[in-house]
């Protein structure tokens, strides 16, 4: 069997926790799984595909969070 690769569970934004893969896993762009045969969204409401093809799993990595700067 393949290492996957995966992050550790944890929060990674979305109701549950998941594991984020690493770029250079073999769950991200998965070619097996087709952009029209995806789920629109991730379970964070991420759309997907982002990338070549849908990443396997909960969580579609690449997906950029931006948080807005403050000053005090």
């Amino acid at each position: 069997m393949a290492d996957l690769k995966l992050g550790p569970l944890q929060d990674n934004g979305g109701p549950t926790h998941t594991h984020l893969p690493a770029e250079d896993s073999v769950a991200v762009d998965n070619s097996q799984v087709q952009a029209a045969a995806c789920p629109a969204t991730d379970q964070r409401g991420v759309p997907r595909p982002i990338g070549l093809g849908c990443d396997t799993g909960a969580v579609e990595r690449g997906y950029l969070l931006l948080f807005p700067l403050t000053q005090r």
